[in-house]
């Protein structure tokens, strides 16, 4: 109940109309609140004159559950839900912006928020600027092969089985269906811009590279960095592309 209704920030330029460049950024994991997003993202992206919306993920923040401790989600269920719940969030909210006169839209996030701006504007039927920063082909290889996967309570989800190979190999499964190459291509692939990260312990390069070998139009850059130091230390470079992005969606 507390995940259903959904709560956004918006940050606007000083001087705005609705041909102002608009972003929308979805959460990285663990990511409750506006905070992080805004001092990192919006605030500094007003210098270039791009707005921002910031949607509070299902699960996190205002739309915790009253018995989900902290922002670890309770099953793999939930996690699932909440990648779809933002995903259909996202691209109402881009519906209702459009409806209502905005022309200039686009979508970023960091990590899962990456991975869910991929797929958010890949069921969009909106042209849009992506700016995909270190994110994931599917969830398998975060939570299978990355390390989280110690973050897997393994024995719960063994299925009734004594082998925890099996309750890995159902989960690869299951988050493979997910895989971006199962979704259509963006309407405009030309104004993505993947970012990865080349020491990502989290998410593998050979993950990045899938993203870029099925979106070959997409533009495909590197920090060099790991997963958590790119949030410390590289959002800089994720700025840039969000600008870049939206300079390609007018091209």
């Amino acid at each position: 109940e507390e995940a259903k209704r959904a709560y956004v920030q918006m940050i606007l330029p000083m001087k705005h109309n609705l041909n102002t460049p608009l972003v929308l950024h979805f959460a990285a994991t663990g990511d409750e609140g506006y905070t992080r997003r805004r001092i990192s993202m919006a605030i500094p992206l007003l210098k270039n004159g791009i707005g921002s919306v910031l949607l509070e993920n299902p699960f996190y923040g205002l739309r915790r559950p009253k018995d989900q401790k902290g922002v670890v989600l309770k099953t793999f269920t939930e996690f699932l839900r909440m990648s779809r719940a933002a995903t259909d969030e996202g691209i109402a909210l881009l519906r209702f912006l459009h409806k209502n006169g905005h022309t200039n839209l686009g979508v970023t996030g960091i990590s899962m928020g990456g991975y869910v701006a991929l797929t958010t504007a890949a069921r969009s039927e909106l042209n849009l600027a992506v700016a995909a920063c270190i994110p994931s082909h599917s969830g398998s290889p975060v939570y299978i092969d990355g390390a989280l996967s110690r973050a897997c309570d393994w024995n719960s989800l063994e299925l009734d089985s004594p082998n925890k190979n099996d309750a890995r190999h159902f989960m690869r499964l299951v988050l493979d269906r997910s895989d971006i190459r199962t979704f259509p291509k963006p309407k405009r692939p030309d104004a993505i811009i993947i970012v990865g990260a080349n020491n990502d312990g989290y998410i593998p390069n050979y993950s990045t590279k899938i993203i870029k070998e099925y979106l070959p139009e997409a533009t495909l850059r590197w920090v060099s960095s790991g997963h958590v130091g790119s949030f410390l230390f590289r959002t800089k470079e994720f700025r840039h592309a969000v600008v870049d992005s939206f300079e390609m969606i007018r091209n």
